[in-house]
């Protein structure tokens, strides 16, 4: 059973769906868990397995085409899981100095010896070892021609030892460095893309989730096919062939208070590719190569008469897929 780096329980009111793969049975369960996280000290481990959560049974519903499907707001019969059916978790504590700060982690990514931590409000990228140790800060924040603005999205490829910066405030661009925080090229996107997402996707590519608008509540007009391949040597745009004609954000106002949902239409789990469920798609794929293969179906997804039903892939392990539902 994999280890899990990062789980964000941010909402413990929004209801989670576990679908379980085992062999060529397929059960699906609506899982609603309720136990708390609790941090635990430095260099610990915590064991949470006589934490229980409450999990609803829906067994062998399938799909017309075979692939598990469930019903978002379908009521299921419940039952009781433990945390370790899921995965063990680590908890990682990560130095600081006074000169490397953290103020918000906002992309991190990890390899089996090294560990990024992005904080766009200071600009730097921290290098840990797995077991949390600094070993270096990398910061080019500024106005120069190898520099970036704003750390708007990050992600980094370990294997060609090159992480990317994705700055909106310079016209769109991605500035590439090497681990050791030399510049190296700057990709243009010569395209109107707001990368809401940016992941290393495979040796040539990356792959960004494009929310351009999406944020605006007035827009009408978004890109109708939002995931999008990004050559890494020259930025050269491919769209994948999901056409979405009515998009979904996950940005909302509520008695005149803009709100944005802690929700991704995007995973990336070791060793299982990218999975996209996409807020307005019945589907959930997996991306192999450039080809998207279906994995599970929903239905009831999107907005319904009370405003707001969405649902997305927040974790996939060999055995489970674990979904958030907010309504």
């Amino acid at each position: 059973m994999k280890t899990l780096k990062r789980i964000n329980l941010l909402n413990l009111s929004q209801i989670f769906y576990l679908i379980m793969f085992i062999g060529k049975v397929r059960t699906i369960c609506l899982a609603c868990l309720l136990a708390s996280f609790s941090s635990c000290s430095a260099g610990q481990k915590q064991n949470n397995s006589e934490q229980p959560g409450q999990v609803a049974d829906v067994k062998n519903e399938q799909a017309a085409d075979g692939l598990p499907h469930f019903d978002i707001q379908k009521d299921y019969p419940k039952r009781t899981v433990l945390l370790d059916e899921l995965a063990s978790i680590e908890y990682i504590p990560l130095e600081t100095t006074d000169d490397a700060l953290i103020r918000q982690v906002t992309e991190i990514a990890m390899s089996g010896d090294e560990m990024l931590v992005c904080d766009n409000t200071t600009g730097n990228v921290l290098f840990y070892t797995p077991q949390g140790k600094l070993k270096k800060v990398f910061n080019k924040q500024g106005g120069g021609p190898h520099e970036y603005q704003y750390m708007a999205e990050f992600s980094a490829d370990f294997a060609h030892k090159e992480f990317y910066v994705w700055d909106y405030q310079l016209r769109y661009a991605i500035q590439v460095y090497s681990m050791e925080g030399d510049y190296l090229r700057t990709l243009p996107v010569k395209a109107k893309v707001w990368a809401g997402m940016l992941f290393d996707c495979d040796e040539k590519h990356l792959l960004a989730y494009d929310d351009y608008g999406l944020s605006d509540l007035s827009a009408t007009q978004f890109n109708e096919y939002p995931y999008i391949l990004i050559d890494k040597q020259t930025g050269q745009l491919s769209p994948l062939p999901l056409r979405l004609q009515h998009r979904l954000g996950k940005s909302f106002s509520i008695g005149g208070y803009f709100m944005s949902l802690n929700l991704e239409p995007m995973l990336k789990n070791s060793g299982n590719g990218v999975v996209i469920s996409d807020f307005a798609k019945d589907s959930v794929f997996v991306l192999r190569g450039e080809s998207l293969v279906p994995i599970a179906t929903r239905s009831h997804i999107g907005k319904d008469d009370s405003g707001m039903d969405l649902s997305a892939v927040c974790v996939l392990t060999d055995r489970y897929m674990l979904l958030d539902d907010v309504r």
